[in-house]
Order: structure tokens, then C-alpha cells, then sequence
């Protein structure tokens, strides 16, 4: 465990594509600006789900929804998202398995992911992710941690 909020595991940052239409010259970077992210939930229970999609969707962010990692793959292969939030204990693919897969293809090995869960990963799994959130957890924290994954990395 980390030092600082006992609540709040934060792992490597990454970089991701951005698209070129939506960049501005900020600092000699380029940075992108009023950018909607696109976020996969995944987590078996449905009311864990409906919760965060309202609440991610009234902060301006596009949610899609998966059950299981099963599910969340075949999500990510159709629309690769900008961050995937997952639960670590689901049945039929657990999010460890998720993750490692994820991670695995190149498509989304850059495409950072939130573990949002009542048990967290081993110290063998955590490289997997870009931070971790026990639950339960407040919306402040949860949105916080949210935008600072979306952000820009500049």
C-alpha cells in the first residue's frame, strides 16, 4: 500500500493516440481540448453499472457497459475506448485475466485501465493497471480519478 489516501492505487502513466482534429499548440505541445472520452464499464452487477453510466454520462463522458471481461473484450475490439474501468471479481473472465489480455493486444496495450474493486489486485497483478479504487467509493474521488486518467498527457 501507498502512502496517501488509502483508497487510491496510482500506477504508471501512459501515453495514448489523440486525434489530430481536436489538438491545440499549448507550451510548444499539442494537446487536445474539449475532447469527449469514451469510458467501458465492466462489472457484474447491474446496479454498480446503471450508478456509474448516469453519473459518468452527466459529466459529459460516452459510457459503453460489459457484464465480464468476455463481454468487455469484444467491446474493445468494436470501439477501442479511452479508459476501462473493471471490477477485479467477476464471473465467466475475471478482471485479472481481463487486464492481462488487454494488455496483451495491441490495440489497447496503451488504453489505461481503472480497477474498481472490494478486493485489490496481488502485487503480481497490479502492473496491469493504471490505478485502483476500493469500493465502496464516493462519486468526488471516483470522477477525480476518472479525469485524471482521461487526461492529457503533455
Amino acid at each position: 500500500m501507498r502512502a496517501g489516501n488509502p483508497r487510491h492505487y496510482p500506477r504508471n502513466c501512459r501515453s495514448w493516440n489523440i486525434s489530430c482534429g481536436t489538438l491545440i499548440r499549448r507550451e510548444g505541445k499539442f494537446c487536445p481540448q474539449n475532447m469527449m472520452y469514451s469510458i467501458l464499464l465492466v462489472d457484474d452487477e447491474p446496479e454498480i453499472l446503471a450508478a456509474w453510466r448516469l453519473i459518468l454520462e452527466s459529466a459529459g463522458y460516452e459510457v459503453s457497459c460489459a457484464s465480464n471481461g468476455a463481454e468487455a473484450l469484444a467491446c474493445v475490439v468494436a470501439h477501442v475506448p479511452d479508459l476501462i474501468v473493471t471490477d477485479w471479481m467477476m464471473p465467466v473472465m475475471d478482471g485479472a485475466e481481463l487486464c492481462r489480455r488487454l494488455k496483451s493486444m495491441p490495440l489497447s496495450v496503451n488504453v489505461p485501465i481503472l480497477v474498481h474493486t472490494a478486493v485489490p489486485p496481488s502485487d503480481s497483478d497490479a502492473h496491469y493497471c493504471s490505478a485502483c479504487l476500493l469500493k465502496p467509493i464516493g462519486a468526488d474521488l471516483f470522477l477525480t480519478t476518472i479525469a485524471q486518467l482521461c487526461a492529457p498527457r503533455c
